[in-house]
């Protein structure tokens, strides 16, 4: 939250427990504790013209814009990702007004990310914090090969 607001980018509040129970339910899943914790803090950034990013593209989606992998992949016109279990992933992030985005696996004890968009998809993370470490530090693996 501290390097977004040093950006100036308005960010979301966080998300009620009952808005978290919802998509847990309405999904048949249950958040990792990294990742609620993230939604409890904050909700991704304000999606407003200009402001829904940060200063280097990423723009970190809401919990209410969060979808399953081929839902996003069909809105974007992009393939859905050779992976086990697709409809397990979620977007929950892009990269310069979709050049490509990133996905987590939930429903499942490990809880890798993905990049999306590209020809294939790519690993980027073990889980949402080690995402989070990378993107602080802007890591090549955020990238595409």
């Amino acid at each position: 939250m501290a390097y977004w607001t040093a950006q100036g980018l308005p960010l979301a509040p966080g998300v009620p427990a009952a808005d978290i129970a919802n998509f847990e339910s309405r999904y048949a899943l249950t958040l990792p504790s990294d990742l609620r914790a993230y939604f409890e803090r904050v909700n991704g950034h304000v999606q407003r013209g200009g402001a829904d990013s940060d200063r280097e593209g990423f723009a970190f989606w809401t919990l209410a814009n969060v979808q399953p992998l081929p839902s996003v992949c069909a809105a974007y016109d992009v393939p859905v990702p050779q992976v086990d279990g697709p409809d397990r992933y979620f977007v929950f992030a892009d990269y310069l007004q979709w050049s490509w985005a990133y996905a987590i696996r939930l429903g499942t004890i490990d809880n890798p990310v993905i990049l999306v968009g590209t020809e294939d998809p790519q690993p980027v993370a073990a889980s949402f914090t080690e995402f989070v470490r990378l993107y602080l530090r802007d890591d090549e693996a955020l990238y595409p090969r």
